[in-house]
């Protein structure tokens, strides 16, 4: 084989190496999401979470992904209406919740990713 064939195939190999080993972005560093942890089942669009940790991801100006804590489990890609967080929110991104009766899961109403900001209020077909 000529060298530049070897080094051809050198060079695929170590790109073939880097693509496989490269972890995917997350959440984990809340550039792009949150992670929470609920210790009673909530109820999302479609799902009921129950008590557990996991990663809600922004994918969009309406679009919101819930997955398991480590990202490695989709549970629902949800479409979402804007939400403006009231002036008088605490100092952290929040969750509101809608009051649920004393025999179903919360309802998660709004997911605000940022202090101030335009959150996510979640659709439910009733």
């Amino acid at each position: 084989m000529s060298k530049l064939r070897i080094n051809l195939l050198g060079l695929f190999a170590l790109a073939v190496l880097v693509l496989f080993t490269l972890q995917p972005a997350s959440a984990q560093g809340l550039v792009n999401g949150t992670i929470a942890k609920f210790d009673e089942p909530v109820e999302i669009p479609g799902h009921v979470l129950p008590a557990g940790t996991y990663a809600f991801v922004e994918k969009g100006p309406v679009v919101v992904q819930v997955w398991d804590k480590d990202q490695l489990k989709l549970y629902a890609t949800l479409i979402t209406n804007a939400a403006q967080q009231p002036e008088f929110a605490a100092d952290r991104q929040e969750f509101e919740f809608k009051t649920a009766t004393p025999d179903s899961p919360k309802e998660l109403k709004t997911w605000y990713k940022e202090i101030g900001s335009i959150g996510h209020e979640f659709i439910y077909e009733k």
